[in-house]
């Protein structure tokens, strides 16, 4: 009987023990993509990026110990010694700000980053409110009672509908000027290894840092090593550049979607990097020109690795343009993805890549070379 019992409390133990290990342990198994569509499934409009700050952290592995700074960066650092390498990506996304409130309580927005007018018509949002998530749907003029030509969307036309009748009512659902308001936002997987959603841009990023800093052994990394996951990139890298400010780096490697032209709908004169066949070096976009030397050494390394690496030139710019001097180089990288601020469409086989990638130059540094 004792023997018995004794039994069944080791047993009982045992298996409290193994309960506890992934907690203790921040030991969760997930893939990159898991991590993606965690964090795709909060808002981060540019300057209120708390949700995804949040998820991060929760994502980190138990060794990591990141600060926020004053602007509302998330910066974790790893190691010691030259060089002193950063890997960027920023946490926000494009949206809107209540600006007013009607009478006849509909919300007035303003936007908060770049405006896309074909993206924004008859979507559901969320309100971002003191007290939690308020739906809404942007207002547009009914087909059957237009005459001529649909108008024109811009910020000046765009109503949100809460469902109120008087803005006292807005009042009581706790939603106030100054709110940010974003798409309501669900990760998609669609056949095979494609996947989409909204804010891949920059979310995808993101997620590379945090999965590479989960498989990263924080002893062995090369000289100092730093992830930074950035605030207000889309109303003009204003967190990169506070960075920027306040540290100095040998190699800064933003994280950032480039914009491919592998759809049916643009030309492949510019921007064509198939889905599926690897990560990007985004050699040129309109804040950045990297290295012909570095480049074609760096994708040759990766090539030798086994990993999967496109070199394009495409449209737009990151966060890498603040560090750029006569000690640092930038060197951009980024997985293809359609769409760019609508929802958009990745491959998950690119996402592996770049986290790959990014694990293999936190180990051994950028190669060194001439430039070219």
């Amino acid at each position: 009987m004792k023997g018995s019992m004794g039994t069944r409390i080791w047993a009982a133990l045992g298996a409290a023990l193994l309960w506890l290990l992934p907690a203790v342990a921040g030991a969760e198994a997930l893939t990159t993509t898991d991590v993606l569509a965690r964090l795709v499934s909060v808002p981060g409009v540019s300057g209120s990026e708390g949700p995804v700050r949040r998820v991060i952290r929760s994502l980190l592995p138990a060794w990591a110990h990141p600060v926020t700074d004053a602007m509302g960066n998330l910066v974790l650092t790893v190691g010691h010694g030259r060089p002193r390498t950063l890997f960027i990506a920023h946490m926000d996304e494009v949206g809107f700000v209540v600006s007013g409130i009607t009478q006849d309580g509909y919300l007035r927005l303003a936007p908060v980053g770049g405006f896309f007018p074909e993206t924004f018509d008859s979507r559901v949002v969320n309100i971002q409110t003191a007290h939690g998530i308020v739906k809404g749907v942007i207002a547009t003029k009914s087909i059957h009672l237009t005459k001529g030509a649909a108008p024109a969307i811009t910020p000046q036309s765009l109503y949100v509908d809460v469902g109120a009748g008087s803005a006292a009512q807005v009042d009581a659902m706790g939603i106030e000027v100054y709110d940010t308001v974003s798409y309501e936002k669900h990760f998609q997987r669609l056949e095979g290894t494609r996947i989409a959603g909204r804010s891949f841009d920059d979310r995808f990023g993101c997620a590379t840092l945090v999965q590479a800093v989960r498989e990263l052994d924080p002893s062995a990394v090369h000289g100092t090593v730093v992830f930074a996951w950035s605030v207000q990139e889309e109303v003009g890298t204003r967190g990169a550049a506070a960075i920027a400010r306040s540290q100095r780096f040998d190699d800064v490697v933003p994280v950032d979607m480039f914009v491919t032209s592998d759809t049916p709908l643009e030309s492949r004169d510019q921007a064509y990097a198939p889905l599926g066949q690897g990560f990007v070096m985004r050699a040129w976009d309109q804040s950045n020109i990297s290295d012909i030397a570095l480049v074609r050494r760096l994708a040759g390394w990766a090539h030798a690795k086994g990993i999967a690496v496109q070199v394009g030139v495409t449209g737009g710019g990151n966060d890498g343009e603040n560090f750029w001097s006569q000690t640092t180089k930038v060197l951009p990288i980024g997985i293809p993805l359609r769409y760019s601020h609508a929802v958009e469409v990745g491959d998950s086989r690119d996402l592996d890549a770049i986290v790959r990638y990014v694990e293999a130059l936190a180990r051994e540094g950028v190669p060194s070379g001439e430039p070219g």
